[in-house]
C-alpha cells in the first residue's frame, strides 16, 4: 500500500514539474502569450498591406467596385472605387477585404478580394 502511495506521489510531482518552464510559469500560459503575440503581428501585417483596385472580373469590366458597410446580406454601399485606385487593406474578412482608399476622397468598405491586386513587398 505504501509503494502505491509513493508511486502516485512521484507521478503527481513529476507531472506538475513537466508543465513548468525556467521562469516557473506554466507552459500553457507561456504558449498562450506566444499565440497572442503572433496574432498581434499578423494584425499589424494585415494593416500594412496595400494594393490596386481592378474592375475586371471574369473577363468583364464592371466599371467600378462597390465598397459595402458590412459583409452581411443586408449590406449597403458606402462608396465605390475605380480601376487603378490605390487602397490600404485594413482587414482580411474572407472572402472580402476591408479596404480604405489612399489619397483623395474618404472611401472605406468591404469588397471581394478578387478586385484587389496586392502590392508585392
Amino acid at each position: 500500500m505504501k509503494i502505491l502511495l509513493y508511486m502516485t506521489l512521484i507521478v503527481f510531482v513529476s507531472c506538475s514539474q513537466v508543465n513548468k518552464n525556467n521562469d516557473g510559469q506554466s507552459f500553457r500560459s507561456k504558449q498562450n502569450d506566444t499565440i497572442s503575440t503572433e496574432e498581434q503581428k499578423k494584425e499589424t501585417v494585415k494593416q500594412t498591406k496595400t494594393g490596386t483596385i481592378t474592375t475586371i472580373a471574369d473577363g468583364f469590366d464592371v466599371k467600378r467596385v462597390n465598397l459595402f458597410n458590412s459583409t452581411s446580406t443586408d449590406r449597403r454601399i458606402n462608396c465605390y472605387l475605380e480601376n487603378g485606385d490605390k487602397v490600404k487593406v485594413v482587414e482580411d474578412a474572407e472572402p472580402y477585404y476591408l479596404v480604405e482608399k489612399i489619397g483623395g476622397q474618404d472611401c472605406k468598405g468591404y469588397c471581394m478580394k478578387g478586385f484587389v491586386i496586392l502590392d508585392k513587398k
